[in-house]
């Protein structure tokens, strides 16, 4: 029976262990870069080639990162000579054949230099820079969602062993009237 629960528990909730990583994580060199200079980026979670975009998920193409066997993803990218100054958003995109996104992208908070640019501009990036409360990753989430998945598992095995015992006593209370 405890076979029957791990198997089960295995075949139904490891996926969701998994599905935290239907998201990529982006992180940048700099958090502010003068039009037609690099910046480095690094990614993880990431299992196909990614779409650097600029501005938007579906803004211009700056490079393609293919990832590694550890799903890393890592190269420079040049910013065009001609992007408007000012805050904007780098996004990391995978996505199908069709140009659909597969999963949900990698983005990373940018501010392009120029006589535009807002003198707080590079403060207010270092604030979006940081991580909310809400963001998820790292091996804490994964360590709570297996936790999770386990506690789940062992509740559907003491669920339904306590079915399967009362099924017993009944079908033996039935046999000896």
């Amino acid at each position: 029976m405890a076979a029957l629960c791990a198997t089960l528990g295995l075949v139904v909730f490891a996926p969701v262990a998994g599905a935290r990583h239907n998201f990529s994580i982006l992180d940048l060199s700099a958090a502010e870069v003068a039009p037609g200079d690099s910046v480095r980026v690094r990614g993880f979670s990431y299992t196909d080639t990614a779409f650097l975009h600029l501005g938007a998920v579906d803004g211009p193409v700056l490079a393609e990162l293919q990832p590694s066997e550890e799903n890393i993803i890592s190269g420079d990218v040049t910013i065009p000579p001609d992007a408007a100054p000012g805050r904007t958003l780098l996004y990391a995109v995978q996505q199908d054949p069709n140009g659909a996104p597969t999963r949900l992208p990698g983005r990373a908070p940018l501010t392009i230099q120029g006589p535009g640019a807002s003198a707080n501009q590079e403060a207010a990036a270092a604030v979006e820079a940081r991580p909310s409360r809400f963001d998820v990753g790292g091996n804490g989430s994964f360590a709570i969602t297996v936790v999770a998945a386990l506690a789940t598992t062992a509740l559907l095995g003491a669920v339904t062993t306590a079915y399967f015992a009362a099924s017993r006593r009944r079908a033996s209370a039935q046999g000896a009237s």
